[in-house]
């Protein structure tokens, strides 16, 4: 009957570090993937800020030389958001 009752105690003391060592699994993959959104979500941010400064110098009648200079976008990228914002 011990026998039975300690085979039992480790089945069961195994089964509580299984599940405890998959939930901090979970919980660090949990943890990477909020990081890795933030940081895409950051980047993302930056390239709609540094676009919106080159549209507002777009329409300001700035050359694609100075926003390229101002911005480090590629000239083709200025020209796309030249199409994307006429100026007024």
């Amino acid at each position: 009957l011990l026998g039975v009752t300690f085979e039992l105690s480790e089945e069961y003391l195994a089964r509580e570090k299984a599940i405890r060592d998959h939930n901090y699994l979970m919980a660090e993959a949990d943890q990477r993937g909020e990081r890795r959104g933030i940081e895409i979500g950051e980047q993302r941010g930056l390239k709609q800020g540094v676009e919106h400064t080159a549209k507002n110098l777009i329409r300001l009648g700035a050359e694609t030389d100075f926003i390229a200079a101002a911005t480090n976008l590629s000239q083709e990228r200025i020209e796309d958001l030249r199409k994307e914002c006429p100026r007024s």
